[in-house]
């Protein structure tokens, strides 16, 4: 069982994609956990927003066939996984315009509403859970990826797309609660974290438990 605030282990998130029905739902978990995209931004990617040569994902707002904007207006180029990038390429093949990923039954122009894409995501989390997860969690666990790796608090924010860099902070603070860490692994994830405490005087009411 998975707490809802929890970052997802590797393990989770291969048992998560293998319970996806199609090639089109894998993906647009993988693009949530991989790139921490928002449901609004999912909904709203373009083909034009990838740049293959680059292996970057440029979020932005769209002016057709739809008008869109980010939010918080959180523009962000984000650096994306050559395994990724392969997996778009073969997915959208020489599809160049429009939506990536494209519904059958919406109305407006194939774009996905938001409630049904969380819908989707809330049907797989139960199958491989037992309970609905919501998408925060993908976002959350993209943030304990990025902290893995030795990202700073500010790269994770602007990753992410965050206004306030304490909400930054709250992803992150979750952290440690990953059941699968051994002792030796939780230490140093929370010394990671009170580093950035002091790094950026963050307020005292934002600390580990």
């Amino acid at each position: 069982m998975v707490k809802q605030k929890v970052a997802l282990t590797i393990s989770q998130i291969e048992e998560l994609i293998k319970n996806a029905n199609t090639i089109q739902e894998k993906l647009m978990i993988k693009c949530m956990l991989k790139m921490g995209m928002r449901v609004s931004e999912l909904v709203n990617f373009k083909v034009q927003w990838i740049n293959y040569k680059d292996k970057t994902v440029h979020i932005q707002a769209n002016q057709k066939p739809i008008l869109w904007e980010p939010k918080y207006c959180s523009i962000r180029e984000i650096p994306v996984s050559e395994e990724l990038i392969i997996e778009l390429k073969q997915f959208l093949g020489n599809r160049k315009t429009r939506y990536v990923f494209k519904s059958r039954k919406e109305a407006e122009f194939h774009r996905y509403k938001e409630t049904s894409v969380i819908h989707k995501i809330n049907r797989i989390t139960k199958k491989t859970f037992g309970k609905n997860l919501g998408t925060h969690i993908f976002r959350r666990t993209y943030a304990s990826f990025l902290l893995n790796e030795g990202h700073d608090l500010i790269q994770i924010r602007e990753r992410l797309g965050h206004s306030d860099i304490k909400t930054t902070f709250l992803y992150l603070q979750d952290i440690p609660d990953r059941s699968n860490y051994d002792k030796t692994r939780n230490m140093e994830i929370i010394e990671k974290i009170h580093l950035l405490i002091r790094k950026y005087a963050l307020p005292s009411y934002l600390k580990i438990n």
